[in-house]
C-alpha cells in the first residue's frame, strides 16, 4: 500500500536540501553508502552471473555425457545416469566425459565401478 500520493515527494525535497546544508556529513554518509550498495549490487549481479554459467555448463556436460553414453553404452545402467545428473562438480563430469569417450567400456571407467 503507498501512503504517499502522487507528486507528493517533490514537496519533500526543499527539507532535504535545507537538512543536507545543515548536516553535509550526511550527506556524505549517504553518498557512500549509495557507493557501498551499488558495488555490493554490482558484486551480486556479476555472483549470479559466474554462478548462472557454472550450471549451464554443468547441464552442458551432463547432456552430452549422457549423449556420448548412449551412443557408445546403449544399455547403460540407470545408477550410472542418477550419478550424472546428482554430480555438480564440472570437473568431474569433464573427466567422466573423457573417459567414456576413450574407454572401449564402461567398466573401464570410474563410472563403470558404480555397476558393481
Amino acid at each position: 500500500m503507498d501512503v504517499y500520493e502522487p507528486g507528493q515527494h517533490e514537496a519533500v525535497i526543499p527539507y532535504m536540501e535545507r537538512y543536507f546544508e545543515a548536516y553535509p556529513e550526511d550527506l556524505k554518509r549517504l553518498s557512500v553508502t549509495h557507493a557501498l550498495l551499488a558495488e555490493q549490487l554490482q558484486q551480486g549481479m556479476q555472483r549470479g552471473r559466474q554462478e548462472g554459467w557454472q550450471e549451464g555448463m554443468q547441464q552442458q556436460t551432463k547432456k552430452l555425457l549422457l549423449r556420448q553414453l548412449r551412443l557408445k553404452f546403449p544399455t547403460f545402467p540407470d545408477v550410472v545416469r542418477q550419478r550424472i545428473e546428482a554430480t555438480t562438480n564440472l570437473e568431474q563430469l569433464e573427466t567422466w566425459l573423457t573417459q567414456v569417450m576413450m574407454a572401449p567400456s564402461l567398466a573401464e571407467t570410474e563410472l563403470g565401478t558404480l555397476v558393481n
